[in-house]
């Protein structure tokens, strides 16, 4: 039979093997944290255009349950030059402009910048079948719908 002082001590050690656990949880999941909150800055700081002239458009994914539709942003863009690709769960969707377009004196660095290209690479949660893939191109906006089943 034990006293009650080795009963009170196993409390405490219990208590110290709890506060352990905890603290190393919690350190754990602000790490995470803060990794994933420093690929997101990385990301959102990124620029969006190269300088071989190509810019990144502007897209959106979105889960309607049934399946995941991509929009893709293209303004001033050839409709006939409009390619979509898939790579594994990737797409990839290149267009060229209508003419090419300059930017100039936005900047010191970059006294002026010329573009002539789309190029993105849209990261998409599966990795669709192109062949039920359906693709609809109107006013420089595509749709690009993908069914989950």
């Amino acid at each position: 039979m034990s006293s009650p002082e080795d009963e009170l001590e196993e409390i405490f050690r219990r208590i110290n093997e709890l506060r352990r656990r905890i603290e190393s949880f919690v350190e754990e999941a602000v790490r995470r944290s803060l990794e994933g909150t420093r690929r997101q800055a990385v990301e959102a700081l990124r620029p969006l255009w190269s300088s071989e002239g190509v810019l990144e458009p502007l897209y959106s994914v979105r889960d309607t349950g049934r399946e995941y539709v991509v929009y893709v942003d293209l303004p001033y863009a050839n409709e006939g030059t409009i390619d979509v690709k898939f790579i594994g769960n990737e797409m990839v969707i290149e267009a060229r402009l209508k003419s090419e377009v300059a930017i100039n004196g936005w900047h010191k660095r970059y006294q002026e910048t010329k573009f002539h290209s789309y190029r993105a690479v849209v990261k998409l949660p599966v990795a669709p079948d192109p062949r039920r893939v359906r693709i609809r191109v109107r006013k420089g906006v595509i749709q690009v719908v993908i069914p989950k089943d």
